[in-house]
């Protein structure tokens, strides 16, 4: 049986406003963006970390841990996951932050 996952971030922008998204993903696709995860975290420095979602905005993050820290990921039904599907939803707000995850690999090659 098939597990299907929904993570959500919220973070403050420059204490002006507050930046947030959601994402639904098979298993699959969840272990994509986890993998992503993962290589962040090892990666040997600690230099920040900038994800533009605007002409000028952008999330800064301080340390990957800051990074890594923003996600709140929870298993979900497939029935709530096809219903966030065809509503729509399957990702919400600002996805360039799941993006900088999901092919994290790509920059670190």
């Amino acid at each position: 049986m098939s597990k299907f996952y929904l993570v959500r971030f919220t973070e403050d922008y420059a204490d002006e406003f507050d930046v947030s998204g959601m994402k639904v993903y098979t298993e699959e696709e969840f272990k994509v963006f986890t993998d992503g995860l993962k290589l962040i975290e090892k990666r040997e420095d600690d230099r920040e970390i900038e994800i533009y979602f605007g002409t000028n905005e952008y999330l800064y993050f301080y340390t990957k841990y800051d990074f890594l820290g923003i996600f709140k990921a929870e298993e979900i039904s497939e029935q709530e996951y096809k219903t966030l599907v065809r509503l729509g939803l399957k990702e919400f707000g600002h996805g360039s932050v799941f993006d900088y995850a999901e092919h994290y690999e790509e920059e670190a090659n």
